[in-house]
């Protein structure tokens, strides 16, 4: 899902690779059809290191699903390794595909990562994130010594 700068490259890939008929680039998807695609999912996986405010990842959390993630950026705020999925080192392919075929073969890993990921998205609920940014405002202004 997703239309990012290497969008083409994957696609020559999957080509290469022989998996054409496996994998589908949907382009842009917007909710609500977005969080449906993310229901239909066993892990979420991202490897992007710009991750500003890891919005993909709080949503998808908040779907239940267990989270591979660079480490990079806004990520380990919701991606938390070892609780509720694995952080990788940027690039580091081979690692990314092992978090994830270890969170698929292990049932009872894949549901606690589940079950964590849940309550890290309420964390993250957008009052309680509103409520951080405004006294993080507040206290700049306050404090401001210009």
């Amino acid at each position: 899902v997703g239309d990012g700068v290497d969008k083409r490259r994957l696609e020559h890939l999957v080509v290469k690779s022989g998996h054409a008929q496996d994998i589908k680039f949907l382009g842009r998807v917007m909710p609500p059809d977005l969080y449906e695609i993310y229901r239909i999912g066993n892990v979420f996986v991202t490897a992007s290191e710009i991750e500003t405010q890891g919005i993909v990842l709080i949503e998808a959390a908040a779907v239940g699903l267990p989270l591979v993630a660079v480490d990079k950026g806004a990520v380990k705020e919701v991606c938390i390794d070892g609780k509720n999925g694995f952080l990788c080192r940027p690039r580091d392919e081979k690692q990314i595909s092992e978090a994830m075929v270890k969170i698929l073969s292990d049932a009872l890993l894949s549901k606690k990562f589940s079950e964590e990921s849940l309550k890290i998205a309420k964390e993250h609920d957008f009052e309680k994130t509103l409520d951080r940014f405004i006294n993080i405002y507040a206290y700049v202004t306050e404090n401001n010594p210009f």
